[in-house]
């Protein structure tokens, strides 16, 4: 009696024929061995599918030979018609991806074939670069891997394809045409972790096409057309962990897109115009808060905030303007809703119309609205714009995002010039109407890209010349409106001549009014021969779009060009202003305080007071509140001609006359929920707990009797406060101590007794028999004991220094290095002085000897160089008597003579570096002897007076400097091919080389390279070989840390022969190029 399963496998065979039996233990294939001894002495006419899956069968028949039927193979075709009992068991094997196909063939289930148009490779389906245009529907359900790339596939159809693909994980549909998915198309994908849409036409990503891919980890759908994110477009994806936006039209991501993806690491936004509007600030805040790493996605608008990383700006420069409140460009909000009607849905791009303009489909209409520029927002896909009869006087690169443009009338406005590439994105552009501008300049690029364009309208301009070239990108012209201009028709003209002559696409209109010999002449029927040069050019003309041309630039200052109209000096040493007109003199620093400054001689100056203002510096405020009118003991407050009225309490008014009802309406100033109590002339508010105050404003500090030990630090919180502990402590109030650790040191018996000072470190050389001092930053001296160098970090800074004898020459060298445009760098002095600060970056000198008449004053000069680039700079500074002089780097001097009544600088007082104490200070403004009160901020590197070298930590006073300067490690680095790193940890630089290159500096030079050598292919699967010699290329040699791989295979097609005589065309890919690339 048969089992149950034995039975099973019974109605099995009977119910298909045999093909295969799973080679199981104890299965089927057990089963099978029952019955073949039982029943089956006859196997034949079934069509056994002979792989590796059936090579238990022939073993079992080679040691049994019961088979008499002359059983045979009926697949794959290599084994096609073999008998089975005799057939060698080596010859029973799987290609591609048999085994998955028929494993389960003795359960009746075998799967398809791999489809006609695809590779398979064990469970990897290849379906790339055959011009499909829809997903094989005959895919075999072991695929785990499907490759699509590289079709023209256009849609996804929700067909169930993705429920039968049970084992599917990785799906590739990268560079198809892909605009459309259907709902429900990844219903059942069950396994699917890895999804590639990549270079795409897909413009509208909804929530309802991406159900069905709830256990998806990365999702790459970069270049594509996606305008907007909703808050529910991911809701499904709670998996994700990478996702890949980069390069779309994103110009708004809604609130909380991202909330439901817990698990995201990688979020890569860049290469999208995002409109960092009130409606994205939230976006910034998330990011910064977050641990997704995002790279540095940019702004593309508003203007002001064009290519400044969005998470650079702050939460207050995220603004909505007042005409244009929209979120996504869609006029509602939030931002991208799934939920309103496609017509002004939010990521329609006809969903907004710019202010001012009407829209019909993709038709906007701006004309006569009196703008004074091209309206931002304009929706992507409109194909005619209308923006004539307006003010417009320039057109923003922003322009060249309309790319479906088709008709562009820009005419009656007051455009001048057309800028580089201006046009070059409207490749689907058939008219353009610039008729009627002030038209003068257009680059020779103005109009390149444009090769449909069949109407150019220039009509009514000022233009004199079209550079030779500019309209060689219009093969599609047949009318061109160019009459009205100023052409003047030298030989420059010539080539506008001939082009028009060719096609005939000027009507004749076109007239030239220069040079003379050429005054009306036609362009379209004058010989060409007669558009000559003779002379110089016409300077006019030259200078219509040569900012240059009427040399603008004074005192032998060279002019660059920055566009057509705008222009730059580069002044020579001495001189300044937009042009250089201005010499750098004692007026230089502007001394006269409200008024016009008048230069006399030897560096000195008279001021010209304005209305309002007297004194030697225009100083004094003249008193305007003799006589005035102010009530009720208000007191009266000086202005510049006029003065107004400062109430006392419990008044109000222009001149105090009007009485303060506090505590009512505007009045109540009590904040924090304080009560206010009206006091007549005054009020008080009663305030609650945490808070005091005349306005309950301020938080009580709870941090004035805390409880921290241990030197733990208080933070005062509202009615409380925290305590923050040291290393090792812990409890409420840092109560709690470290556990005791033992430490033991050992010292060389040559530093147990070292004198090494100011931290300086004892240590000594290999093989010496003394000790020696490492000295920490800014400190120098056989035992560190002298301070050299110090840096200045606070707006108070200096260091008072012994006085110096001016009897004599003296001579003060002062290795400096700031980034602040102003600051005392040096002084000495009371009435008598030397005043040295930074002014505009420059270095600014004020020498004074003693008495002069009024006309004369201070003498002042300044540095023909900037000295703030945070760069070393050395600065020498000579007294001599009367004579002073300065010099920079070693560069051109500069010298002053003060005429005063002292034959040399006579001060005994100490000199201050750096800056100046705030009494010392105040006077020195006071008197004008300083411009700013700031002390310098930056480092002194050393200061020298007549070659001797001051020792800082013997000074009278110093305040808020710190040792040393801080060191740039990568200042003067030794990285040859790679760039300099800080090592944050260990101090010091390190070196990251570019690919391929090696050594701690970079310096290893990679000798990847390609060899070439001739072989025969076989196939490693079929054994097929070609019968000729195929150029192969093999990639060799070291790349660092990288590895030398191809970075260019091409795919060629070779025609293998097998041994049992039968050929095909196999796809081999061949190495072309060499490289070094990421090891994987």
């Amino acid at each position: 009696m048969a089992t149950r399963s034995e039975t099973s496998l019974l109605v099995c065979s009977r119910a298909c024929p045999l093909s295969s039996y799973y080679a199981g233990d104890g299965g089927e294939r057990g089963l099978l061995m029952r019955f073949l001894t039982v029943y089956f002495r006859h196997l034949a006419r079934n069509p056994f599918i002979c792989d590796c899956n059936m090579q238990w069968l022939t073993e079992y028949l080679h040691q049994n030979p019961i088979e008499t039927s002359i059983a045979r193979c009926e697949a794959p075709g290599r084994m096609k018609r073999k008998k089975i009992a005799t057939a060698r068991v080596e010859k029973f094997k799987c290609k591609g991806s048999e085994f998955h196909r028929t494993k389960n063939a003795g359960q009746c289930e075998i799967d398809l074939e791999c489809p006609r148009q695809c590779v398979c490779q064990g469970t990897v389906v290849d379906c790339s670069n055959r011009h499909l245009t829809e997903i094989p529907q005959d895919l075999p359900i072991y695929t785990t891997k499907l490759q699509l790339q590289n079709n023209q596939i256009e849609k996804l159809e929700a067909n169930g394809l993705f429920s039968k693909l049970e084992n599917l994980q990785v799906l590739d549909l990268s560079s198809n045409r892909l605009q459309e998915i259907e709902e429900g198309t990844f219903n059942g994908a069950r396994k699917l972790i890895d999804v590639n849409l990549s270079s795409n036409r897909i413009g509208k990503l909804l929530g309802k096409s991406l159900r069905g891919l709830e256990t998806v980890r990365t999702l790459a759908i970069e270049k594509n057309r996606i305008t907007c994110l909703s808050n529910t477009t991911l809701n499904a994806m709670t998996e994700l962990r990478q996702l890949s936006l980069y390069s779309n039209e994103i110009r708004c991501i809604s609130e909380g897109a991202f909330d439901k993806q817990n698990f995201l690491t990688i979020l890569n936004l860049e290469s999208n115009p995002f409109n960092c509007n009130c409606h994205m600030s939230w976006l910034s805040s998330w990011l910064k808060k977050s641990k997704v790493s995002a790279g540095e996605p940019t702004c593309f608008l508003p203007t002001p905030h064009k290519n400044t990383p969005l998470l650079n700006l702050k939460e207050d420069q995220f603004i909505c303007p007042t005409d244009i409140d929209v979120g996504c460009n869609t006029g509602i909000s939030p931002c991208c809703s799934e939920t309103v009607d496609t017509a002004v849905g939010s990521c329609d791009p006809r969903a907004y119309c710019p202010p001012k303009c009407t829209c019909t489909g993709t038709v906007v209409r701006c004309s006569r609205k009196e703008l004074n520029e091209v309206p931002a927002l304009i929706p992507d896909d409109t194909t005619e714009l209308y923006l004539d009869v307006n003010n417009i006087r320039s057109l923003p690169s922003e322009i060249g995002r309309l790319t479906k443009l088709q008709r562009l009338d820009l005419s009656n406005n007051n455009l001048v010039t057309l800028p580089d590439h201006i046009f070059s994105n409207f490749t689907n552009l058939a008219t353009l109407i610039l008729s009627y501008n002030q038209l003068e300049c257009m680059a020779p690029t103005s109009f390149s890209g444009l090769h449909k364009l069949r109407i150019l309208s220039l009509h009514g301009n000022n233009i004199s010349s079209i550079p030779y070239g500019a309209f060689k990108d219009l093969t599609s012209l047949t009318h061109l409106a160019l009459g009205g201009n100023q052409l003047y028709c030298d030989c420059n003209l010539k080539w506008l001549s001939d082009w028009i002559k060719k096609d005939y696409v000027e009507s004749g209109i076109a007239s030239c009014v220069g040079p003379a010999s050429m005054l009306n002449k036609l362009l379209l029927t004058t010989q060409s021969s007669l558009f000559v040069c003779n002379g110089p050019p016409d300077p006019e003309v030259m200078g219509k779009c040569n900012a240059c041309q009427r040399q603008p630039c004074q005192n032998g200052a060279t002019c660059k060009g920055v566009d057509f109209k705008n222009y730059t000096c580069e002044c020579p040493a001495g001189f300044h202003g937009d042009k250089c007109e201005n010499e750098i003199n004692a007026c230089f620093i502007n001394p006269c305080l409200n008024g016009a400054c008048e230069v006399l001689d030897h560096g000195r100056f008279r001021c010209k007071c304005n209305n309002g203002f007297q004194g030697d510096r225009c100083e004094t405020n003249i008193d305007d509140c003799k006589g005035h009118a102010c009530m009720n003991n208000g007191s009266c407050i000086d202005l510049v001609e006029g003065y107004t009225c400062q109430c006392g309490p419990g008044y109000t008014g222009k001149m105090c006359q009007q009485k303060i009802r506090y505590c009512v309406g505007n009045y109540n100033f009590c904040q924090n929920g304080g009560t206010c109590v009206n006091l007549d002339t005054d009020y008080s508010c009663k305030c609650t707990t945490g808070y005091s105050g005349k306005n309950c404003t301020l938080n009580l500090d709870d941090c004035k009797s805390h409880s921290c030990l241990n030197g733990g630090r208080c933070v005062d919180g509202l009615g409380d406060y925290t305590c923050y502990c040291p290393r090792g402590f812990s409890g409420r109030f840092c109560e709690i101590a470290p556990m005791a650790v033992n430490t033991q040191f050992s010292y060389n018996s040559l530093c147990q007794s070292h004198a090494c000072q100011n931290n300086g470190v004892c240590y000594v050389p290999k093989g010496g028999s003394h000790y020696m001092c490492q000295c920490a930053p800014g400190f120098s001296g056989k035992k560190c004991e002298k301070l050299s160098s110090i840096s200045f970090i606070a707006d108070d800074s200096y260091i008072q220094m012994p006085q110096i004898d001016f009897q004599s020459q003296v001579n003060i060298t002062m290795n400096m290095k700031t980034n602040s445009d102003s600051g005392v760098i040096f002084y000495v002095g009371a009435d008598q002085h030397l005043a040295v600060e930074l002014f505009r970056g420059r270095i600014g000198v004020s020498f004074f000897t003693g008495k002069s008449p009024l006309s004369t004053m201070y003498s002042y000069i300044f540095s023909y160089v900037t000295v703030n680039d945070d760069r070393l700079h050395t600065v020498e500074l000579i007294v001599h008597h009367r004579n002073f002089t300065m010099r920079v780097d070693g560069g051109v001097s500069r010298s002053v003579v003060n005429m005063g009544e002292s034959e040399y600088l006579d001060v005994k007082d100490d000199v201050y570096i750096g800056g100046l104490s705030s009494e010392k200070s105040a006077e020195a403004h006071k008197k004008f002897q300083i411009r700013s009160q700031t002390s310098f901020k930056g480092c002194f590197q050393g200061v020298y007076v007549n070659g001797k070298q001051l020792d800082f930590s013997v000074s009278k006073s110093n305040h808020k400097i710190m040792p040393g300067c801080k060191v740039d490690p990568c200042e003067n680095n030794k990285c040859k091919h790679g760039q300099c790193k800080l090592r944050k940890k260990k101090g010091g630089y390190r070196c990251k080389c570019k690919r391929g290159y090696s050594g701690k500096y970079c310096d290893k030079v990679p000798t990847c390279k390609q060899k070439i050598f001739r072989s025969r292919y076989t196939h490693p699967v079929t054994k097929c070989t070609s019968r000729t010699r195929i150029k192969f290329r093999r990639c060799e040699g070291s790349c660092g840390k990288d590895c030398c791989k191809p970075r260019k295979i091409k795919t060629r097609k070779v025609r293998l022969y097998c041994r049992d005589g039968y050929s095909y065309i196999h796809n081999l890919s061949v190495i072309r190029k060499c490289g070094c690339k990421k090891c994987q």
